[in-house]
């Protein structure tokens, strides 16, 4: 009896250890499940993205005003910077205020989606041409000129656009909240001249976010952003299109492929 009853003790001992084994796992798994939870958390929100032809005055969108929605005025949006007045939300869904909030933008496919052009109409030139033969260049310059003749007088415009990472920053955006974010005027002209079939290659925008928690952890993540063009609807005159935002993994660092 001394015997088996040393056995089963060991036997009630050793299940009594992994229970507790057990039990010490189930409650890291909550609080990492708690902590999670309450951590911020930021995304960006697709947009829908309605596109008027414009032939009433000209200016860098190039024909295509980029509107919020299909019953919005035609206005003009002169460039005052390098950010256009088009913008998107981002949100932050998780439980608490994202802090020290930095936005990048990077252009991926940068050379290859744009190429010069010299027509009547349109013209698109380099300001460096031989920076195309550099390895993984990431800064240039294009100067596009729009030469209209609209009765009764002519008019020309040109204004020049550097390809660059752009950054801004926000010092906060609190949980269950959104912000609106600007997006680059050189991608809203590229993907104009892609529509009207002057570009090759569709533009692709690397939009990162960069931010810190209560604790002061860092947390970032990377999306792809593209125009897409949604089903053709014959009931409005203007074509109806989206921003849509494709996470990239966080392994993928390399901002021009």
């Amino acid at each position: 009896m001394g015997v088996l009853g040393d056995y089963s003790a060991a036997i009630a001992a050793i299940a009594a250890a992994a229970s507790a084994g057990i039990s010490l796992w189930q409650f890291n798994a909550q609080v990492n499940k708690q902590k999670e939870r309450e951590r911020p958390n930021l995304i960006p929100l697709n947009k829908d993205v309605y596109l008027n032809k414009n032939d009433e005055f000209l200016d860098m969108h190039i024909g295509n005003d980029w509107q919020e929605s299909r019953y919005e005025k035609q206005t003009s949006m002169k460039i005052y910077d390098s950010f256009s007045q088009f913008t998107f939300p981002i949100m932050n869904t998780g439980g608490s205020a994202a802090i020290k909030v930095k936005i990048i933008y990077s252009l991926e496919n940068a050379f290859n989606s744009i190429k010069e052009i010299d027509t009547e109409e349109i013209k698109v030139t380099l300001e460096n041409p031989e920076c195309k033969q550099l390895p993984d260049n990431e800064e240039f310059s294009f100067t596009l000129t729009q030469h209209v003749p609209l009765f009764p007088k002519e008019k020309t415009v040109s204004e020049s656009f550097k390809i660059q990472e752009t950054e801004f920053r926000m010092p906060l955006i609190k949980n269950n909240e959104s912000e609106n974010i600007r997006l680059p005027f050189y991608f809203l002209v590229l993907n104009n001249l892609y529509l009207d079939g002057l570009q090759d290659a569709k533009p692709r925008l690397r939009f990162t976010i960069i931010y810190e928690d209560q604790n002061h952890e860092k947390h970032h993540a990377s999306y792809r952003v593209e125009l897409k063009k949604q089903k053709v609807n014959p009931h409005y005159d203007k074509e109806e299109h989206w921003l849509d935002f494709t996470k990239i993994k966080t392994n993928n660092k390399k901002a021009h492929p």
